[in-house]
Order: structure tokens, then sequence, then C-alpha cells
């Protein structure tokens, strides 16, 4: 009957989506993600990022206040060998209350690998492990008191002892780390790999540092307590000691080339 409503209710049936409707949603979703995930990646390791120098700030008072109370000196290095990190026995009264402060966010559990130290070394996702200590981060060996007889051949007039030193941004304190710590001299070269702790040179001290741990760089405390990204080519060009050549044959200035790097370190910044 014309005029007459067919349908009960006085309602046209409901339109399910068809199948090409779907997938054109589906493939607006996938899009989406795909246009997403990095950009939330990127927010997420950023984050990451400023938590780990946080960190690095914090210690940077500890560090300040460790040197006010001892007469403005460092403490002591230890004997090569040793193993244990030198810094963390005279310094553990600081961080007892907040272990977390040694901890990256982007390397905070110890990862038995390898790659790297089979004892108790870390890498770039992962933090190193001794005697119940878990740290992310490792000192600059030289700002403490070298003796002959701990480091034979490394003379100790190379060493910092003491804060109060011009320039104290140029030279690294506390950095990111696959070990305690390290000695770099100019003879080191770059790793390998990511994650290996043999170098390319005569040494490899300034490798446990060159960590991809924050797209290209780490975090650094420097000897005027500032807190900075460092690029891993950079690492060669900081005052490491005293008489370290800040423009040896792995700068710009020294002369190295792209090709000279290891294959995964050539696309990255150059110094």
């Amino acid at each position: 009957m014309g005029g007459v409503n067919q349908y009960r209710g006085g309602r046209a049936p409901r339109k399910a989506f068809t199948l090409i409707e779907q997938l054109v949603v589906i493939s607006i979703v996938v899009l989406l993600l795909a246009i997403l995930l990095p950009a939330l990646h990127r927010a997420r390791a950023q984050a990451r990022a400023v938590a780990c120098q946080s960190n690095l700030r914090q210690a940077g008072i500890y560090f300040a206040l460790y040197t006010e109370q001892n007469d403005y000196r460092f403490f002591p290095d230890l004997p090569i060998g040793l193993g244990y990190p030198a810094w963390y026995e005279p310094m553990k009264a600081y961080f007892i209350d907040g272990p977390e402060v040694l901890l990256c966010p982007s390397a905070n559990r110890y990862r038995r690998s390898s790659e790297v130290h089979p004892d108790w070394g870390g890498g770039s996702r992962s933090a190193w492990e001794y005697s119940g200590v878990l740290a992310s981060y490792g000192t600059n060996h030289w700002i403490g008191s070298v003796t002959e007889e701990h480091r034979p051949g490394q003379a100790a007039d190379q060493s910092w002892e003491t804060p109060l030193i011009r320039k104290a941004a140029t030279v690294p304190v506390l950095l990111e780390c696959m070990f305690g710590g390290g000695s770099p001299t100019r003879h080191d070269g770059p790793p390998i790999e990511d994650d290996w702790h043999a170098a390319c040179g005569r040494g490899c001290n300034t490798s446990h540092f060159c960590l991809n741990r924050h797209s290209e760089t780490i975090n650094s405390l420097f000897m005027d307590w500032s807190v900075r990204k460092v690029g891993l080519k950079e690492l060669w060009t900081l005052k490491w000691h005293k008489r370290y050549d800040t423009a040896g044959s792995w700068t710009k200035a020294g002369g190295v080339e792209r090709e000279d790097w290891p294959r995964w370190m050539r696309k990255f910044k150059d110094y």
C-alpha cells in the first residue's frame, strides 16, 4: 500500500559495512599506526635520555660533595686488573639511599652476553654488574691519582686529582659505560662493533664508553658538574687526562677519514 511504511516501527533496516569499507578503515588505522609509532618511540627514547641526564646531574652533586669533604681531591685509582669499580667504594654512601641514580632507563638491567665482557660487563642496552653493584655509568679513571705501581707506563702527572682546574667543562668524570670505567689514551681505537670490548686501535679503553645508547650519543658528567650529550666520535676530542691530545688521529683535526671508522660508525657525526 502506497504511503504506508512497510517496516516495523517505521524505520528502515540498518545498512551493514561492506567488505571494501572495512578494508579501507583497517588500512587507515594501519597507516596512522605506521605514522604514530615511530614518533612515540622517539618520544619515549628522548624521555629516557632526559631521565639519564637527570641521574648524572644528581651524581654530580654527590661527586662535588665528596671532593668538598676531602680537600677538593678525588679518590685514588686502583691497580689494573683489580676489577672492582674504583669509584664506587668511596662513593657508595652517597648512593645507598637511591641506587636507581646509577641506572640509565635505557640500560637498567644486566644482560649476560658473549658480545660483551663475559663476567660482568654491560652494553648499549644493558647495565654492568659487579658484587651486587648494578650501574650504567663508569668513571674516567684519570680523575683520581694514578701511580706507577698501579698503572705501569702511565705517568702520574697525567691524572687530574682535583676538580679545581681550568676548562673543567672539557674533562669527563662519569659517563655511560659498559664497565665501571676506563683510562682512555691516544692509542685507543673505536670498537669493531657496537657492544664490543675489543677496539680497532692499539688500546680499547675509549671503547668502554663508545655505546650507541641514545641515537649516536651518550650522556656525560663533566668536571664543572655540567651534564650534556656527547657524540660517539666526539669521545676522542675530550680532555681525558692532562696530556691527552684532543686533536689525535681519530679526530677531524688529526686527519681521520670517514672510511677509517668501523662500518657501524661511519655515518655518525664527525668531530
